[in-house]
């Protein structure tokens, strides 16, 4: 289908990407991404590099469309141009959703135990850790009812973003929490608390858990078949027009920690770390490169765990992931099958 790109949508313009209204499609817009990288939420810290813009457009594309063919709700629609796509407009739930197979970065701080002596590697977590915090702008953020939820949250007189949702399973109230001081400190109580209502709407925590989970497993299969370890992702969940969350923004190397199979990092990390832009730059490229291999993932044989009791085995043709069972028994699968058989055990 032939789109026509529209005005900017200027509050919906952020640091590394731009939105634009889609002529005759008000329920579409076009997000182009920007040659920006960002780190530590300091603007003195941005940067540019040339191919930057074209490397993340076509990550996120190639992740959007393994999502798709895995039947994963998102709003993207399709490829617009090297650095654009077409999405869908939703309403943002005002959350970043974490979700790690190790632990690292802010995790290790608020839970400095699980720190590894140096050429340990870090610690894993056989099933997934999920978490939960609050996407704020110079510590506030508003709802999609206009509701301000959170002004000016401060530590210690600096100012506080993104701070971590205590409790993510309770449907009533959620306390908030500073991202870096350890949980047995009280000082990371930032003495707040909201309703889940407010934040969430008429979603629950279980259906974002789930699409969060699932879209994990399936990238961290993905990657694993191309020899890289998915440390940790972030990902934005917003409801469509039909009231249905979805992943939406972008999902890039800005997105997760990737690391190669020797643990050589991959990802936004390197600029974190001060490498430079030539090695930053190199890095996004060879990830971007990498990615147009998701849709074409040699057959596999998936174990799928349906109970504690008994073992599901599919064979597919066509396209598949191995995805490991949790300890409840929980995963997922897609592709053709072609074979199935029940073990009990």
């Amino acid at each position: 289908m032939t789109y026509k790109k529209g005005n900017k949508i200027d509050s919906a313009c952020g640091k590394t990407k731009d939105l634009y209204e889609v002529v005759g499609e008000p329920n579409l817009c076009i997000l182009e991404n920007l040659s920006n990288i960002t780190a530590n939420d300091d603007p003195s810290l941005t940067k540019q590099f040339k191919t930057k813009a074209i490397s993340a457009t076509n990550t996120t594309c190639n992740v959007f469309e393994l999502l798709k063919l895995a039947g994963i709700p998102t709003a993207y629609v399709e490829r617009y141009s090297d650095t654009e796509f077409v999405s869908q407009k939703c309403n943002l739930v005002p959350l970043e959703v974490i979700i790690r197979r190790y632990a690292d970065g802010s995790f290790l701080k608020r839970f400095p135990h699980l720190r590894k002596q140096e050429g340990e590697g870090l610690h894993r977590f056989s099933k997934l850790s999920f978490e939960l915090f609050l996407k704020t702008k110079d510590g506030s953020v508003t709802n999609t009812q206009g509701k301000t939820l959170v002004e000016g949250l401060k530590y210690e007189g600096k100012v506080v973003d993104d701070p971590l949702l205590a409790g993510p399973y309770s449907d009533k109230i959620w306390t908030l929490r500073h991202p870096k001081i350890p949980e047995y400190d009280e000082k990371g109580d930032l003495g707040i608390s909201l309703s889940a209502q407010d934040i969430l709407g008429n979603v629950k925590v279980s259906e974002i858990e789930a699409l969060a989970r699932k879209t994990f497993l399936l990238l961290e299969r993905a990657w694993v078949l191309q020899d890289k370890h998915l440390i940790d992702f972030k990902i934005e969940i917003g409801l469509n027009s039909d009231g249905k969350p979805v992943i939406i923004d972008v999902i890039d190397n800005d997105s997760w920690r990737l690391r190669t199979f020797d643990w050589q990092e991959m990802s936004k990390q390197l600029f974190r770390d001060n490498k430079s832009l030539e090695i930053v730059e190199g890095a996004y490229a060879e990830v971007s490169r990498l990615s147009d291999n998701f849709v074409n993932i040699s057959d596999q044989i998936i174990w799928y765990w349906k109970s504690k009791k008994m073992i599901f085995l599919f064979l597919y043709c066509w396209i598949s992931i191995r995805v490991p069972s949790h300890e409840n028994g929980e995963g997922f699968f897609f592709g053709k099958i072609i074979c199935f058989s029940i073990k009990h055990y």
